[in-house]
């Protein structure tokens, strides 16, 4: 499976280096973790649904932001045009392929959204207490 991963980032790559494809990779997901983790440590006792509901929003909001660059990878250029590609045969400019903030901001901005949804998520969402349960 390793090979795997690192076959395919070499050939996905393009000019960048397996490294930074790796460290990309475990930026999306180390982020994640660590918000998990802040949560799990604050003082106020985080319900599961409200953790799982932070992890979600993160992984989606740090999917949206890698998203135009993981496109990026099938877009070619347009000879004799700089500023456009072709993407699945549509003409698109070429800032649309490219990542919204760099690879080592993946991490705060996953690990940011999970603590601060998981929070939210626990004070307004609806608790269901075990005397409630039948």
């Amino acid at each position: 499976a390793q090979m795997a991963v690192a076959i395919l980032a070499y050939r996905f790559g393009g000019d960048k280096s397996v490294v930074e494809q790796v460290l990309k990779v475990a930026g999306l997901t180390t982020g994640l973790l660590l918000g998990l983790f802040v949560l799990g440590s604050l003082r106020t006792k985080i319900s599961t649904p409200a953790a799982l509901t932070g992890l979600l929003a993160g992984f989606l909001v740090v999917f949206a932001i890698w998203l135009p660059e993981g496109f990026g990878v099938f877009a070619k250029p347009i000879p004799g045009d700089e500023a456009s590609m072709t993407l699945f045969g549509s003409t698109v400019p070429k800032w649309a392929t490219m990542a919204l903030i760099a690879w080592p901001w993946f991490a705060l901005v996953g690990a940011g959204t999970t603590v601060t949804v998981g929070i939210f998520a626990n004070r307004f969402g609806r608790t269901i207490h075990a005397d409630q349960t039948r």
